[in-house]
Order: C-alpha cells, then sequence, then structure tokens
C-alpha cells in the first residue's frame, strides 16, 4: 500500500535516441482546466542545453523515444496501479518559454485524451507563504533508483529569497545533495504536522504546495563544494500552456 498520494504522481522517465539508452529522468503530470499535460525539463526533453543550445550527450544524440512508468487508478476504489508508456519525442509536441537571456528549462506537452495518469492538481493548493530556510521535497530517481515505481523524497532548504526573483529569472535556489535523474522533478512543501515554519501554526492536518520544476545543480570546483539546485516556478507551467496550448 502506498501512503502518500504524491508518491504516485513523479515518474521515471527513460530517455532514448532509437533503442539507444541516453539517459534518466523525472516526469509528472499537470491538471489545467481538466486537461492533462506531462512536464519535465526543456533539456531532458530536447536533450539540449536551455543556455548554449548544444547537445547534453557527449555523442551528439537527440532523444526521439521516452519510456514513461506511471501510474493510475483501477476499478477498486482507493487503488492504483502502474504501467509503462512509450512516447515518441515529437519536438512540435513539447512547448516552452524563454527567460531573459536563456530558455526556461520546462518543457510541457499536452497528454493524449484517454491517458489515464494519475497527476498534480493546478487548483489543489493551500495558499501557504514559504520563506528562505523552510524544507521542501524534490520527489524524482536520482540515478534512476526508486522504489517500485515511486519517487526517492529529497529533502531540500529552499536557499534564496522567494520574493526576490524577476521577470527574467523566475526560479529559486534550494540546498541539497541531488544527484543525475532527478531532473524534471516536482518540487513540494509537505507537512503532516501543525506548523509550516517555526513562524507560522495551522490548525493542524496535513498541509503541501506545489513550488515548481526541478532542474539541475550547480557545482563548485568539485562535486561537494557547492551543493545547490534550481527551482523554476510553477507559474511558469501555466504560462507556457496558456501561450501555447489555449
Amino acid at each position: 500500500m502506498i501512503d502518500n498520494p504524491f508518491s504516485v504522481r513523479s515518474f521515471l522517465a527513460e530517455i532514448f535516441f532509437n533503442d539507444i539508452l541516453l539517459s534518466k529522468a523525472t516526469i509528472f503530470i499537470y491538471l489545467h482546466n481538466n486537461i492533462k499535460y506531462f512536464v519535465t525539463n526543456y533539456h531532458v526533453a530536447f536533450g539540449l542545453n536551455p543556455i548554449t543550445s548544444k547537445p547534453i550527450d557527449p555523442n551528439c544524440a537527440i532523444p526521439n523515444k521516452m519510456k514513461i512508468h506511471y501510474w493510475y487508478p483501477t476499478s477498486t476504489k482507493g487503488q492504483v496501479q502502474d504501467g509503462w508508456l512509450i512516447k515518441d519525442i515529437i519536438k512540435e509536441e513539447w512547448k516552452f518559454v524563454t527567460k531573459g537571456s536563456q530558455i526556461a528549462d520546462v518543457a510541457v506537452c499536452r497528454c493524449d485524451d484517454n491517458f489515464n495518469g494519475l497527476c498534480i492538481n493546478d487548483k489543489d493548493w493551500k495558499n501557504l507563504k514559504l520563506e528562505v530556510t523552510d524544507t521542501v521535497f524534490v520527489l524524482g530517481y536520482p540515478r534512476g533508483i526508486g522504489e517500485q515505481g515511486t519517487p526517492i523524497w529529497k529533502q531540500a532548504t529552499i536557499a534564496s529569497e522567494l520574493d526576490l526573483q524577476t521577470p527574467d529569472k523566475p526560479f529559486f535556489y534550494i540546498d541539497t545533495a541531488t544527484r543525475e535523474g532527478m531532473s524534471g522533478a516536482p518540487v513540494i512543501y509537505y507537512n503532516r504536522g501543525n506548523f509550516i515554519s517555526p513562524r507560522v501554526q495551522l490548525n493542524g492536518g496535513i498541509s503541501s504546495k506545489f513550488m515548481g520544476v526541478y532542474s539541475g545543480r550547480i557545482l563548485g570546483e568539485d562535486a561537494l563544494a557547492a551543493q545547490l539546485g534550481i527551482v523554476w516556478n510553477k507559474e511558469l507551467i501555466e504560462e507556457i500552456i496558456t501561450t501555447h496550448f489555449i
């Protein structure tokens, strides 16, 4: 039995060029006005660095197929089941936006109307005010590692002031030691207790908030020098949808 509903809303994605496995990443489904959309990073879907536009693969292979391990509801109330979806990566189907001098590292693609994977809802979030030092979780698959199709919950701390973001840089930093395979993961605030932080007390019960899309980490001179990750704001998903799909 899976206790946490978000554990069945973050999926492992294997990225291929034909039958050659290029990488593993994370993908999730976002529900907007009752329409489902796949969401991951631009560099995952396109295989290109969003800053330089150069191929990420050392052999310059560009992905053209994605294998998604997703969860969907069963006919038994309250139960879910997992399955695989093979999806061709058709570049024209994936949409993105540019922010400042670079492409925002978020890509969105509309799901087929009959696709029944479980999703993150655009309306089911409390209006919580989070701040620097608050704890969030990155729900991804570090180096492809998961537990029976469910993600690893990697704890992180909000490391930059959320209110100081600009239109050209709609992202914030998190302090965490993440690994390859977590690109494209949803970043979620989740608390089962009575506090969202040492400053604010709630009436009790679970509180949660979807914060955005994890897109990678910044390293210093070595892998331990600067364990900072980048999270692109969830509003970018809405912007891409309204710009390209509506």
